[in-house]
């Protein structure tokens, strides 16, 4: 059984050693060509300083980049950061805005070559007005199944529900692999901890969840002993996971644009403690996958209180981590 994944990386996963000017842009692209992978997903808020107005200049630079170091634009991600600022202001952004927005981002992914927009979207009126533009320019709109949710869960079975009802095929959705944890985050809840929350509450609910425990249970027992809101936060972390079924990916196969490889923390033996890979990339194998897994290190602002982030050599690791499971499933045939 041969592997037809292909492997890149979101910046997303750079974007510390970005902030800090460590690296430049050529220089993220260039990290992720040198440990051989060569798919390119970029936050265009982020990295590209006139956004959404990409110059003659920029796009140059761009595609001189992707031939320079070998590599493929692949996906651009869309933060919404102007709906955002609406919603910390307790107001909705008007719809001819929610559109006009969303046009942007598809006109972005089209001038930088890429496939597809990871994206949140679930309103069908705003599809509805998206889908004929993202056709004239072939890009696909993708909405990320993301904790909570999951494959089946309501939010990601409307979203194609409304696929089906447009009948288009330029929308899908974007798996990351946070829907197949595995126990809770350490180094997310070693954060909480710091900030106060005691050490035996997570032991606590970690054994609970172990053995069966509801969420409701585990609630309950927070309510009875007045817990503070850092213990709740990190009893929750503790206990609350998202463990979708990856035999959901088979049936799910016609709709994926592309996989997040969401990870927080790589150990020395190349190990991610608390996402399971194996069996969803066992799925994906079996069922000839043959588009990009795209790595997104989400550990680094967890740590930034007590040690340099790394995350050139985290994702190092965990492509190193990715294809000793492609070899293992290859030799199991």
């Amino acid at each position: 059984m041969k592997s037809k994944i292909k492997f890149g990386v979101s910046l997303y996963s750079y974007q510390d050693e970005f902030f800090r000017r460590t690296m430049t842009l050529e220089e993220c692209i260039q990290a992720v060509a040198d440990m051989g992978a060569d798919g390119i997903e970029i936050i265009p808020e982020e990295m590209i300083r006139d956004f959404p107005n990409l110059s003659d200049e920029f796009l140059d630079k761009w595609f001189g980049w992707m031939d320079k170091y070998g590599t493929k634009p692949v996906a651009i991600d869309a933060f919404n950061d102007e709906r955002t600022i609406y919603k910390h202001m307790g107001k909705e952004m008007p719809f001819d805005e929610v559109v006009a927005l969303h046009k942007s981002y598809i006109d972005v992914c089209y001038k930088l070559g890429c496939k597809y927009i990871r994206g949140m979207e679930t309103d069908e009126k705003v599809l509805r007005e998206l889908v004929p533009y993202a056709e004239e320019k072939d890009v696909y709109i993708g909405l990320e199944v993301h904790a909570p949710h999951g494959i089946m869960t309501e939010r990601t079975q409307n979203f194609l529900n409304i696929k089906e009802k447009i009948g288009t095929k330029h929308m899908g959705i974007i798996p990351d692999f946070g829907i197949w944890e595995k126990r809770g985050v350490p180094v997310i809840i070693e954060q909480c901890i710091r900030d106060g929350a005691p050490r035996e509450s997570a032991e606590f609910a970690d054994e609970k969840r172990r053995a069966g425990w509801t969420w409701g249970q585990m609630q309950q027992w927070l309510d009875d002993k007045n817990a503070t809101p850092i213990e709740r936060d990190v009893v929750r972390r503790a206990f609350c996971l998202t463990q979708d079924d990856p035999q959901l990916l088979r049936q799910a196969m016609p709709h994926i644009l592309g996989i997040h490889g969401k990870f927080w923390e790589m150990t020395d033996e190349l190990e991610e403690a608390s996402a399971d890979y194996e069996n969803p990339m066992r799925i994906l194998i079996e069922e000839g996958y043959d588009g990009y897994i795209n790595s997104e290190y989400e550990g680094g602002r967890h740590i930034q209180d007590i040690e340099e982030v790394r995350g050139v050599e985290q994702v190092r690791r965990h492509h190193a981590m990715m294809r000793n499971i492609v070899d293992k499933i290859e030799r199991e045939g």
